[in-house]
């Protein structure tokens, strides 16, 4: 399994639609749920990747 793919994906930055909103970014919420979801997903694929020997 080719695993670099994950390992770009992990360290990437969140960038997600609501940030483009003129002064609306915050006002729903929807960035910080949504990048508390994959803050919380990229933390644990890296920790099975260290499990596994990856990093």
């Amino acid at each position: 399994m080719d695993l670099l793919p994950w390992t770009d994906w992990l360290l990437a930055a969140d960038e997600v639609d609501c940030h483009r909103k003129l002064g609306l970014a915050w006002a729903d919420g929807c960035c910080r749920h949504r990048r508390g979801r994959l803050a919380r997903l990229r933390l644990a694929l890296w920790l099975r990747l260290a499990e596994l020997g990856y990093s």
